[in-house]
């Protein structure tokens, strides 16, 4: 509604959260520099925003379950077995795709080469990593397998918001991608 009050003020649903928002925002960015039109940005928009893959990977459960977006049971069990949740975007809503077992910097890695299996349908232009908490050491063990894995022309690193961080707590990381 605010927006209204504003010509060159638009807002878009995007679909996603965090680092899949951060990719779109840099595509309609590009798009704005390269001099495209409001109607062909919001057109273009609307095509590439299905094709946004991001998945977040929570160190614990323990936040999740107190934002309440799942059980004590489930909170309990993932704590017990230090079950790493996996989270994306799905309909508008984060929904959990299911748990990851180990130390997190393995994890880390088993979940880094899991989303970038199917190389051939991946754009090679971009990925976008969003962090909490992350330090230098454990920034460059996530590009290192990144690199491992799929050759990107850019990879950006950004740190997530404290609003994020509240929501999913240090040693989470985003990751968000292009499919072709």
């Amino acid at each position: 509604e605010a927006a209204k009050g504003f010509d060159h003020v638009h807002v878009i649903d995007s679909t996603h959260i965090s680092c899949g928002q951060g990719l779109i925002v840099l595509h309609a960015a590009k798009l704005a520099n390269d001099g495209a039109a409001l109607q062909e940005i919001l057109k273009e928009i609307e095509r590439i925003k299905s094709k946004v893959k991001a998945s977040y990977l929570l160190p614990n459960t323990r936040i999740f379950y107190q934002k309440g977006f799942t059980n004590k049971i489930t909170a309990r069990i993932c704590d017990a077995f230090k079950l790493h949740p996996v989270l994306g975007s799905f309909r508008n809503k984060i929904t959990v795709l299911g748990v990851r077992a180990g130390k997190l910097e393995k994890v880390w890695r088993r979940f880094i080469r899991r989303h970038l299996r199917n190389n051939s349908r991946i754009d090679s232009r971009v990925v976008f990593v969003v962090h909490a908490g992350c330090t230098v050491k454990q920034q460059e063990l996530i590009l290192e397998e990144i690199n491992r894995n799929k050759k990107f022309n850019q990879v950006i690193f950004t740190q997530a918001s404290s609003a994020s961080v509240c929501n999913a707590g240090l040693g989470s990381i985003g990751f968000a991608i292009y499919n072709k």
